[in-house]
C-alpha cells in the first residue's frame, strides 16, 4: 500500500511538471524544436512517399497546437482589408493558413536538422529566442518566437527573423500583390503556390 501511495505522488508531481512545461514559454519553445527536427522534409526535385507523408500529418497535428493561425493568417491582411471582398477574403484565410503550414514546417524542419542551435529566453516575457547556425548552408539567424497565454497553454503570434517580423513581411507583400493584381491576383498566386506545396509533400 506504501508503495502505491509512493507511485501515486510521483504521477501527480509528473503530472504537475508537465502542465508547468506546457505554460512555459521557453519549455514550449524547446518542445516545438524537438517536433521541427522529426520532420520529413522532400528532396528536390522528389515528394515524399507516403509512408513519411503520413508521419509528416502525426507531427503537424501536435505543431499546429504551438500556433495561433487565426491571428498569424489574419494580421497581415487587416490593413488590406477594405481592398477585398468578404468572399476574396474567405478564400484567402484558408489557403494562406495551409500555406504557412506547407512551407514552414518542413523548412524548420529541413534547416534545424543540421543546424546548431541555442534557445533562451527573449528580449520580453513572452518572448524567446533561438540563435541558430547551419555550417553546411553558412547561414545563421536570430529567431525571436511571440507567445500568447492561451487558455492553458501557449500560442505563437507572431515570429521574426533577424529583427524582421514574419506578420510585416506577409503585410507588406500583400499590399504590393493587393496594389498591381487585386485581391483576385493574391488569391490566384497563393493557390498556386499552394498547389506547388502540395505535390511536392504528395497531397
Amino acid at each position: 500500500m506504501r508503495f502505491v501511495k509512493i507511485a501515486a505522488s510521483i504521477l501527480v508531481v509528473i503530472a504537475a511538471a508537465s502542465i508547468t512545461y506546457a505554460q512555459n514559454p521557453l519549455a514550449r519553445t524547446n518542445e516545438l524544436v524537438a517536433l521541427f527536427k522529426q520532420v520529413k522534409k522532400a528532396e528536390k526535385g522528389k515528394s515524399l512517399s507516403s509512408a513519411e507523408q503520413k508521419a509528416n500529418d502525426a507531427i503537424y497535428k501536435q505543431l499546429d497546437d504551438f500556433y495561433d493561425f487565426d491571428t498569424i493568417a489574419s494580421e497581415p491582411l487587416k490593413p488590406h482589408k477594405n481592398k477585398l471582398t468578404p468572399a476574396q477574403q474567405a478564400k484567402i484565410l484558408p489557403n494562406f493558413k495551409e500555406l504557412i503550414r506547407l512551407v514552414a514546417y518542413p523548412q524548420s524542419g529541413g534547416f534545424l536538422q543540421g543546424a546548431n542551435y541555442k534557445i533562451k529566453a527573449g528580449p520580453t516575457a513572452n518572448e524567446t529566442q533561438m540563435d541558430a547556425n547551419a555550417p553546411e548552408k553558412d547561414f545563421e539567424t536570430t529567431v525571436i518566437f511571440r507567445w500568447q497565454k492561451q487558455k492553458n497553454t501557449w500560442r505563437i503570434i507572431d515570429v521574426s527573423f533577424d529583427g524582421a517580423s514574419l506578420i510585416q513581411d506577409y503585410k507588406n507583400q500583400f499590399g504590393r500583390i493587393i496594389k498591381k493584381e487585386g485581391g483576385e491576383g493574391l488569391i490566384k498566386k497563393l493557390e498556386k503556390r499552394l498547389d506547388k506545396e502540395r505535390k511536392k509533400q504528395g497531397k
